[in-house]
């Protein structure tokens, strides 16, 4: 296929090649070079070998693809992704901006996300998912759910830990936003906080999947790796819980632990007798 005086198929060098505009959705573009092409508002194939959004580019993804290698968003770059079925090998970013319609950004599908610049919508991190800031750090300004770790991050919305979940010179400024740890289901969840992570949020936690603890139980939910514990969590909500029940979190900011405790059980030894 001949476009715009370039060869269009596979294997073929369109390095820096000025393809915006271009309709290239019946080109076979698997193992063609598009290191630095100028795709600003092409119509793509349902693979493309990366995607380089750079040069003042805009990109929008609305069907389905998928980029075999990785993303590229440079400076002054604009990836729109409305499509829900959208998938990388990674995104690499250098200053420039994606912009989420109707979708979130599934790092499942998409691999980790580096460097710096912006992210408007919701990302889903998975069971493992990485977000690795760059020296500027990346502004997140959405919720953030899953498990995995993020670095050098802002995050303006909500963080919800499903799993495990390291933050490592985080900041979440808003104070109306919230980071959630759930109790329930398969395993509960966990956040690990070290660097210069800062958290002006309310820690929430939220028992699910029917979840109800016992006396006794005891939930190793922070762990605390170089991190001023003055700097997160000014507020801590917890559900209610049976009239006998009470949380005792008097070592939650040391030793990261929540205590389920039965009424008038002094000792801790889940059993209200003479002992007590």
């Amino acid at each position: 296929i001949v476009v715009n005086n370039y060869i269009v198929g596979p294997g073929v060098d369109l390095s820096g090649a000025q393809l915006a505009g271009t309709d290239l959705s019946e080109a076979k573009l698997v193992g063609a070079d598009l290191t630095g092409a100028d795709l600003h508002q092409a119509i793509f194939p349902t693979s493309l070998p990366t995607l380089p959004v750079i040069g003042g580019a805009m990109v929008s993804v609305s069907d389905p693809l998928a980029v075999l290698g990785k993303v590229q968003v440079d400076d002054d770059g604009y990836l729109t992704i409305s499509s829900d079925s959208f998938t990388a090998a990674g995104i690499n970013m250098d200053g420039g901006t994606v912009q989420l319609e109707s979708t979130v950004l599934d790092l499942d599908a998409t691999g980790a996300l580096n460097g710096q610049g912006d992210i408007f919508g919701d990302v889903e991190l998975g069971t493992t998912g990485l977000i690795e800031g760059g020296e500027m750090g990346i502004a997140l300004h959405g919720d953030v759910s899953g498990a995995g770790s993020i670095s050098n991050a802002i995050i303006d919305g909500d963080i919800n830990a499903e799993g495990q979940l390291a933050l490592f010179s985080v900041r979440q400024e808003d104070g109306n936003a919230t980071v959630s740890i759930n109790l329930g289901g398969t395993a509960h969840g966990a956040i690990i906080l070290g660097g210069n992570t800062l958290i002006n949020g309310a820690l929430v936690i939220n028992l699910i999947d029917g979840f109800n603890p016992s006396g006794g139980d005891v939930f190793d939910l922070l762990d605390f790796q170089s991190v001023n514990p003055s700097n997160i969590f000014p507020a801590v909500n917890m559900p209610e819980l049976p009239s006998n029940l009470f949380w005792d979190d008097s070592d939650l900011f040391t030793t990261g632990e929540l205590h389920v405790i039965l009424l008038g059980d002094i000792n801790r030894d889940s059993v209200v007798d003479g002992g007590d």
